[in-house]
């Protein structure tokens, strides 16, 4: 018997080694097979990324047989090669590793070569791109950009023709200008053929690139002629939107006027000489717009100027149409707080009175916190009082604030039960109830009623009861 309770003893924990020794072999394992995993996707990329070296590279050679050696003498895809060659010993040396973070480490490595490697790629074939696209368009480049430098000096003749005067079109044909001085620097490129010996052909790189230039430049200039109309006719339709604010301006005065007298009985809320002198404001606004329209006619044609007197005379229309506003909506919520103050004190009233209670029916515990924020409701309820008059909206807020505070000192009133003292092990009571218990030979009772100690009758105030030795009358009593 003994020797099987043994074998049991040394079993158990046995077992438990082995299922701990299992779990840890399966962590490992999930571990393991992570590193794996993550260098066998390292080992796709580097795949991925050699193929495109490769392909790189296959282009680099047809290029030299048909662009320039100067164009590509700089180009090298050697550098891309040594790095993936490295790379692929690193993914080596991760394939033969046994522990995962040997695996993941080497992996992790090789991984971090990849973007220098595909960046380096990415601009050589973009390089090629442009290299086909240059000998291809070359030739055409003189008409295409003489087609666009024509275009572009019709439209603004168009313009001109129209009546608009030529001084507007200074930078515009500056732009032409400079598109023509690309086109000669293109055509003086096509004619020197030496640029390659071997292969006759002119610097068409640099014709591609000029021609694109001075095509880039040729396209502004449309833009840039048309915004002479176009700042005509926005001025046009400022000056029409300026007019019709004019309208509701007059209208909006009214109602700012009637809500500014009524104001002018509250000190803080006086505007009715902002309202009068902003609507004075407004008296040279029909001439000043009148003034733009004329500037930016087509006899005049300043249309600079007439956007400058327009903007300003938008700033006056807005700044008037805000100050009106702020007289109409200031009496709006006075009306409004002259309405709700009513209600607003007495719920404020009310609900100071509650937390007062609720604070006297819990006094036996210390109501500091809810006394504090009682007091700060009951001087916010004083503030409104004192404001209530001269200042409505004001009053509001102080009375909203005071009922908030009362709810607020209501909620930190200490409800926690009274603690009960315990005398002698006899019954007691903390009201002024008959009450008695036996215990130490007597009543007992911490109020008037009849209760005794040390064997008679005691009582800390008065009641008809003995003194603290029984027989004689306590204090107060008969």
């Amino acid at each position: 018997m003994l020797d099987h309770v043994a074998k049991r003893a040394w079993v158990v924990p046995f077992i438990g080694i082995y299922l701990i020794a299992q779990v840890l072999g399966v962590a490992r394992g999930i571990v393991h097979h992570g590193a794996v995993e993550f260098a066998g996707k390292v080992e796709a990329r580097h795949t991925s990324v050699t193929v495109s070296l490769t392909t790189q590279q296959e282009s680099l050679a047809k290029a030299k047989a048909k662009h320039c050696f100067s164009y590509l003498q700089h180009i090298s895809f050697d550098e891309q090669q040594r790095m993936l060659n490295e790379a692929k010993v690193i993914i080596d040396r991760a394939k033969r590793a046994n522990e995962s973070d040997f695996i993941s480490g080497y992996a992790a490595q090789a991984d971090r070569m990849f973007p220098a490697i595909e960046k380096g790629l990415v601009a050589h074939t973009a390089y090629l791109q442009e290299l086909d696209e240059a000998y291809l368009r070359y030739r055409e480049m003189p008409q295409v950009l003489t087609t666009a430098i024509a275009s572009s000096t019709e439209h603004i003749n168009t313009l001109e023709r129209a009546g608009y005067y030529p001084r507007h079109f200074t930078r515009s044909r500056g732009l032409v200008a400079e598109s023509q001085s690309h086109l000669k620097t293109v055509e003086t490129l096509l004619q020197n053929t030496s640029f390659d010996v071997g292969k006759q052909l002119p610097d068409y790189l640099a014709v591609y690139r000029t021609g694109n230039k001075g095509l880039r430049i040729a396209k502004q200039v449309a833009a840039l002629a048309d915004s002479v109309p176009g700042l005509r006719l926005a001025n046009e339709r400022t000056a029409s939107s300026l007019r019709t604010s004019l309208a509701e301006l007059d209208s909006l005065y009214l109602r700012a006027r009637a809500s500014a007298e009524k104001l002018d009985d509250y000190p803080s809320y006086r505007c009715l000489q902002a309202v009068v002198g902003a609507k004075s404001a407004l008296t040279s606004v029909s001439a000043d717009i009148a003034t733009a329209l004329q500037a930016n006619s087509m006899e005049r044609q300043e249309f600079d100027a007439s956007a400058t007197t327009l903007n300003q005379v938008s700033a006056r229309v807005t700044s008037t149409r805000a100050t009106f506003t702020k007289a109409i909506e200031t009496w709006r919520r006075m009306e409004s707080a002259i309405q709700a103050i009513p209600t607003s004190r007495s719920n404020a009233v009310s609900a100071i009175s509650e937390a007062q209670e609720e604070i006297n029916d819990y006094d036996w515990n210390s109501q500091d916190d809810a006394e504090s924020t009682l007091e700060r409701a009951e001087t916010q309820l004083a503030s409104g009082d004192r404001q209530r008059k001269k200042d409505p909206i004001r009053a509001l807020a102080a009375y909203e604030s005071a009922y908030s505070l009362a709810i607020t000192a209501k909620d930190e009133v200490d409800t926690s039960s009274e603690s009960t003292p315990s005398y002698g092990g006899g019954y007691s009571s903390p009201s002024n109830d008959y009450s008695g218990g036996y215990g130490g030979g007597g009543y007992s009772s911490p109020s008037s009623g009849y209760g005794g100690g040390g064997g008679g009758y005691s009582s800390p105030s008065g009641g008809s009861a003995g003194g603290p030795s029984g027989g004689s009358a306590g204090s107060g009593g008969f």
